[in-house]
């Protein structure tokens, strides 16, 4: 892509729904999605992660810490199951107890219960937003990455929505959409 001459970033929406959900948080089974920047002037023509957030429980998993995390915590994690964002159904400590986003009918959806919980239920980190800066004009790659971590039988899924130009500085990050 190339970036517009009057751009100093990008932002784009996205929902990332998994199977894994609550039954393997804080495993191994843990698929992720990445979004990977890869510019001349912006990441020094390395590939990096931009959409990374806190931990769910950073003493359990983490996936980067210290200096290789910007953030106030000092632990990254990548998008997937184990992120603070993420709308679980029964893990303890999830923010509110439960989902809030309606992912009705897309396979993903919360068990009604528990007890009902099976491998064919799931949840979503609802809708997020990832930003990140782009030098002015740069030509760069945006590569988006879903992947399945340590088995190949519990699927997820990625929406990308609303990528848009970001005309002033920005700090890359994500959060959910309000």
């Amino acid at each position: 892509m190339k970036a517009p001459w009057n751009a100093q970033g990008f932002a784009i929406d996205y929902v990332f729904l998994s199977e894994e959900y609550d039954d393997y948080v804080g495993t191994k089974f843990n698929d992720k999605f990445y979004m990977l920047l890869n510019g001349p002037a912006t990441t020094g023509g390395q590939t990096k992660v931009v959409n990374f957030t806190d931990c769910r429980d950073p003493g359990e998993y983490h996936d980067l810490s210290g200096a290789a995390c910007p953030l106030a915590s000092g632990y990254c994690c990548y998008m997937a199951i184990n992120t603070a964002l993420s709308e679980c159904c029964w893990y303890e400590g999830c923010k509110n107890g439960k989902w809030k986003t309606d992912i009705s009918g897309t396979g993903f959806e919360c068990a009604g219960s528990e007890m009902g919980d099976s491998d064919a239920k799931g949840s979503s980190t609802g809708w997020l937003k990832t930003q990140s800066p782009i030098a002015p004009g740069e030509t760069f790659t945006l590569t988006f990455h879903l992947h399945d971590t340590g088995d190949g039988v519990y699927d997820s899924a990625v929406i990308l929505d609303n990528f848009r130009w970001l005309e002033t500085p920005t700090t890359p990050g994500t959060e959910p959409v309000n």
